[in-house]
């Protein structure tokens, strides 16, 4: 698995107004773009997604945790 830098953490997890009926996870094109870019960087297959995740930590007491993965998890919800 690869990290994703700061910069795109913060492209990929801005706060925005979701739609009704839409999925939980919102990604602008921008944020997309970046995404890609990364996965081209560290010659990673179409068959990686980015793995957003919740650990213990930060201001909040919260925080996120933004990797690619290529294997789906028992309990993986897609959007």
């Amino acid at each position: 698995m690869n990290k994703m830098s700061s910069e795109t953490q913060s492209a990929v997890s801005q706060p925005m107004a979701v739609p009704a009926g839409l999925p939980g996870i919102f990604i602008t094109d921008k944020a997309k773009a970046k995404v890609e870019q990364l996965k081209r960087e560290a010659d990673l297959g179409e068959d990686y997604f980015v793995r957003v995740g919740v650990v213990g930590g930060g201001c909040s007491g919260l925080s996120y945790k933004l990797d690619f993965d290529n294997e789906s998890q028992l309990g993986d919800q897609v959007f």
